[in-house]
């Protein structure tokens, strides 16, 4: 009976995974449906314990470990940086940068407009460079 469970399952739990580019959708609900079904085969065997406390540890998992992921998370997103600039400090702008997604477009007044995306501290170190008007992240 096992092997049946498992042989339905997998064939359902595939058909629920979908990749497009680079990103996988449906992991979760294929994992989710495989642990139904064995909560359900061990409560048809008469683990009821086990089957009671896979359930609580589902639920501890999804709820609980996703806002503290989130939680954890939260400086390592991409956050993006207008600086606006004097167009001799632009080079200064750039290197200071790095690797950075950077857009620059020109100004109003004489100044340049640069937009890049980073995950770290780099606001401060921009905000201090010679020429650099205003520093604002969104």
């Amino acid at each position: 009976m096992a092997a049946q469970i498992a042989a339905g399952v997998g064939f359902i739990g595939a058909g629920l995974i979908f990749v497009r580019r680079d990103s996988v959708h449906g992991l979760t609900t294929a994992a989710t449906v495989w642990l139904t079904a064995a909560i359900g085969a061990a409560a048809g065997a008469g683990l009821v314990l086990a089957a009671s406390a896979a359930t609580v540890g589902h639920f501890l998992i999804v709820f609980a470990f996703t806002p503290v992921s989130h939680w954890l998370d939260r400086d390592r997103k991409a956050k993006v940086i207008r600086v606006v600039c004097e167009r001799d400090s632009l080079p200064a702008v750039v290197d200071t940068a790095g690797d950075d997604d950077v857009t620059i477009a020109a100004g109003r007044d004489g100044t340049v407009e640069v937009t890049l995306t980073n995950s770290g501290g780099l606001a401060s170190r921009l905000a201090t460079i010679t020429g650099v008007r205003s520093v604002s992240r969104s």
